[in-house]
């Protein structure tokens, strides 16, 4: 059939057309984000230019949708890869850093620490190292007939004492669950 461009039953068929390839690319890019995990191959794949990707991710919210659920889908699948390492760790091939990397990068919720530490706690907690540190020296020059050893005191000790000091300040950076 002859397209024309004044036949309302030609732009149509055009559009539709159009619209399928374009749900058949959407249902492509998102088999292909759940098995490879990276936008940059699902958009290969799909034969899709990021910019595309990045539109139709801003303006569809169902496919936006669809694209955290194969985010999510694939995190789950290197989380069951790191728990067959786990259950049989002769088979396990590849690196168990970049496995941990990649469990923080795909499911941050369940793997990345969640600590946080507000500027000025960190200065605080530097401002006391330091004062720590120079009573510790002083302690050591004034030598108060302790050998070295019992002169100095060790980390443990001044990590303690400068920890029982935050607490009492309320400063102590909270970690979140």
């Amino acid at each position: 059939m002859t397209e024309n461009k004044n036949s309302k039953m030609g732009w149509t068929v055009a559009n539709e057309d159009k619209r399928a390839l374009r749900d058949r690319r959407k249902a492509i890019f998102i088999a292909a984000l759940e098995e490879h995990g990276t936008v940059r191959n699902a958009c290969v794949v799909a034969s899709i230019p990021r910019d595309t990707f990045k539109k139709w991710h801003a303006y569809d919210l169902e496919f936006a949708d669809r694209v955290a659920d194969a985010k999510q889908s694939f995190g789950e699948a290197l989380e069951e890869m790191a728990i067959e390492r786990v259950k049989n760790p002769d088979k396990g091939r590849g690196s168990d850093m970049m496995m941990t990397v990649l469990l923080n990068a795909h499911l941050p919720q369940k793997y990345r620490q969640q600590t946080i530490v507000a500027e000025d706690t960190a200065k605080d907690v530097i401002a006391e190292l330091r004062q720590l540190q120079k009573q510790a020296t002083n302690e050591a020059k004034a030598g108060s007939g302790k050998s070295a050893e019992e002169g100095s005191r060790g980390a443990d000790e001044v990590l303690a004492e400068v920890q029982k000091k935050m607490e009492a300040r309320g400063k102590l950076p909270e970690k979140e669950e």
